[in-house]
């Protein structure tokens, strides 16, 4: 059956989300071995399960369109994982560390957020046009739609670690204080009045 340039590049992004969410799934375990503060550890092992769950909704969405889901190398999740695994060497400190994290993975949320959009519109469009296909994209549409909520509010969730919680100090504010006494610790002389 032909369906067009549109659907074609619906099934482009799909694959190309597909293939992020795996690359995820294999970067989390190691961003959650990286992490040392406690919240953002549980955040990685959390969104670990998430994304096996994100995985699953997409094996559907393949099924129901009766496409194969392998195709597409997603270049950007690569390169994201690629500066993931540098911060995770170079950073200079636990905290520091752990803010390079946040900042990375909320990168990758953020590609993520812009492709399930994406791909959200792309079905709600394709639904209306193709009303008398075999294809129900409301339930597809509706996959994507929890999808990207999910992606959204991992993105809050990294957020709120980095700011801190109502009881407790965010990690910037640590790294900060950090820095702080780094910068303090190599000229002593800085503090002394004349």
């Amino acid at each position: 059956m032909a369906h067009g340039a549109l659907y074609d590049m619906f099934l482009n992004l799909l694959r190309d989300i597909y293939d992020a969410e795996n690359q995820i799934i294999l970067a989390l375990p190691k961003a959650a071995q990286a992490a040392s503060h406690s919240d953002l550890k549980e955040f990685f092992s959390i969104h670990l399960d998430e994304s096996n769950n994100q995985l699953m909704r997409l094996k559907n969405i393949f099924k129901w369109l009766n496409e194969n889901p392998t195709g597409v190398n997603c270049r950007a999740i690569q390169g994201l994982s690629a500066e993931l695994d540098e911060t995770i060497n170079k950073a200079s400190s636990a905290t520091i560390k752990d803010v390079a994290l946040i900042v990375c993975w909320q990168k990758i949320e953020h590609y993520e957020i812009s492709s399930y959009g994406s791909l959200r519109a792309l079905s709600r469009h394709l639904g209306d046009a193709w009303t008398n296909e075999q294809i129900n994209f409301d339930d597809i549409t509706a996959q994507l739609l929890l999808i990207l909520d999910e992606a959204s509010a991992a993105d809050e969730r990294l957020t709120d670690i980095a700011e801190g919680g109502f009881f407790s100090q965010g990690i910037n504010d640590e790294a900060e204080s950090e820095e702080a006494l780094a910068l303090k610790n190599t000229n002593p002389n800085q503090n002394i009045k004349k």
